[in-house]
């Protein structure tokens, strides 16, 4: 344990070499910060330049480089929440119920 020891005294990496430090590693850190910036999500980005979902997320991080949010559009509080119909309701309840005893739908 002894050279171990000197080894991290002297400020030594030890364990395995970072993603960005490998010459195959440095294209796909370009790649995927280069498809980050045009909006690409972070799954399709690791899946297509072979990096990990979380490397992906770090690698952003560091660098800064954040996709405008393009979800769903979020209800403002002025909006009325639509509900559905009695009528589509008791059609759901009835079809649940139907399913429940095993019954034939009419």
């Amino acid at each position: 344990m002894a050279g171990l020891a000197r080894a991290r005294q002297a400020g030594t990496h030890l364990g395995r070499k970072f993603t960005e430090d490998t010459k195959e590693g440095s294209r796909k850190v370009k790649a995927a910060l280069a498809m980050r910036a045009k909006g690409v999500g972070y799954r399709k980005i690791a899946k297509e330049v072979g990096l990990g979902v979380g490397t992906v997320m770090r690698l952003t991080a560091s660098q800064d480089i954040n996709r405008p949010f393009r979800g769903r559009k979020l209800p403002s509080h002025n909006e009325e929440k639509t509900r559905p119909s009695a009528a589509k309701v008791e059609a759901v309840e009835h079809v649940s119920l139907c399913l429940l005893i095993g019954a034939n739908r009419p």
